[in-house]
């Protein structure tokens, strides 16, 4: 079998999933060959490149005037795009590693589209978390008043995810999803100044040895251990999640406990403990997905059957 995986060469985690993804394909003897331009070439379209190269120009002139280093977006020509969407249909399935709302919404990514006119090849997104467990963002980026509207479950033949469970229950019926879990140091201490979606360093910083800090429990609902994904609500966090309910009187006693008692094996350990598909990724999850290509149960047109997900997708916010 052989798999192509879209991914950018831009910083962020992208080419971090899409090399990490290839590790575990090697480790099961399927081919898998990484794009580090694929999302640049699905997404191209007349409009989309001349918005790409004024944007261009507009940083060349913005690192002129202050010597600072910005980077640029990724641009191909149409001879480019056409050669890879020619060359990607020798593929037994194309896996998109893209996050949201890019991967959903209907002016981005367009390439999918022409390839399916094109190929029965299944076309499978992989990303840090599910959409149909993150509530308003699938209303969000199917209203046309946002980001010109896009596409609800509909749009992908299979998904990969890192994690899958949050505060938002998945309803009963059999999802598309397999949870594969494969991710990617001078500090004892990380401290979320936003809610995450999933959050890469949150991981990384467990392996480094490093204790999490947050406000509220609902900032890193991605975490959750020991806890349904069809059960609506706030999950328990790992042993190294630090949560001070947003009291500064709390956050003191923390801070000052972590410095007194700070073990950055334990930590690491710990996390080893409480996410160990973090840690490993689940090989047996992303075998089971590759049968499911192999056998003709996950194609190209599979994504027809998800529309009707969308109407069980939970929006209760926290």
């Amino acid at each position: 079998m052989r798999v192509a995986i879209l991914a950018n060469e831009q910083t962020g985690f992208i080419a971090t999933m899409a090399d990490g993804l290839k590790k575990m394909l090697d480790a099961l003897g399927v081919e898998g060959e990484i794009f580090p331009n694929g999302l640049a070439l699905l997404d191209y379209s007349p409009t989309n490149q001349i918005l790409r190269r004024c944007k261009h120009l507009f940083k060349a002139i913005a690192q002129r005037l202050t010597n600072g280093d910005h980077e640029r977006q990724q641009v191909v020509s149409r001879s480019e795009m056409q050669k890879f969407e020619a060359h990607v249909q020798g593929f037994d399935v194309i896996i998109v590693v893209s996050p949201i709302p890019n991967a959903f919404v209907a002016k981005r990514l367009q390439g999918i589209e022409r390839i399916r006119k094109k190929t029965n090849v299944p076309i499978v997104l992989y990303q840090n978390y599910y959409l149909a467990t993150r509530g308003e963002w699938s209303r969000k980026i199917m209203d046309s008043r946002n980001y010109g509207g896009g596409y609800g479950l509909e749009r992908y033949d299979w998904y990969l995810a890192a994690s899958v469970i949050s505060e938002q229950a998945l309803s009963r019926e059999r999802h598309p999803y397999s949870q594969i879990n494969k991710l990617y140091r001078e500090y004892s201490a990380l401290f979320l100044s936003f809610r995450e979606s999933f959050g890469l360093p949150v991981v990384e910083n467990q392996l480094c040895g490093n204790t999490i800090f947050l406000p509220h429990d609902h900032w890193a609902p991605s975490h959750y251990i020991n806890k349904s994904l069809h059960q609506h609500g706030i999950g328990e966090l790992g042993n190294n999640f630090m949560v001070y309910d947003h009291q500064l009187d709390n956050l003191k006693q923390l801070i000052i406990e972590c410095k007194e008692n700070h073990n950055p094996i334990k930590i690491t350990d710990d996390f080893k403990e409480n996410y160990p598909a973090l840690h490993h990724g689940d090989l047996t999850e992303l075998k089971m997905f590759i049968e499911k290509v192999s056998s003709g149960e996950i194609h190209g047109k599979s994504h027809r059957q998800y529309a009707v997900l969308n109407d069980g997708i939970c929006y209760s916010k926290y």
